[in-house]
């Protein structure tokens, strides 16, 4: 299992160099999820950590926490 706060940094720090667009907190919280459920259907977990039913989409509270403001 990946440790949840450092596949995040990985996400922003690889998306950010090949793209120009922004990862806002809500989409980092996206992507987290799409990768937990992906990878849960393919019977191979990579993330240990539960979401919670956010306003704009499933969160998870120490993302929520840790990257409050990434920009």
């Amino acid at each position: 299992m990946l440790n949840i706060i450092n596949l995040s940094k990985y996400i922003i720090t690889n998306f950010s160099n090949k793209s120009r667009e922004v990862i806002t907190p809500i989409k980092l919280q996206q992507l987290l999820y799409y990768i937990k459920v992906w990878t849960l259907v393919g019977k191979q977990p990579l993330i240990k950590d539960d979401f919670i039913h956010g306003q704009y989409s499933p969160i998870n509270v120490k993302i929520s926490q840790k990257f409050t403001d990434i920009n």
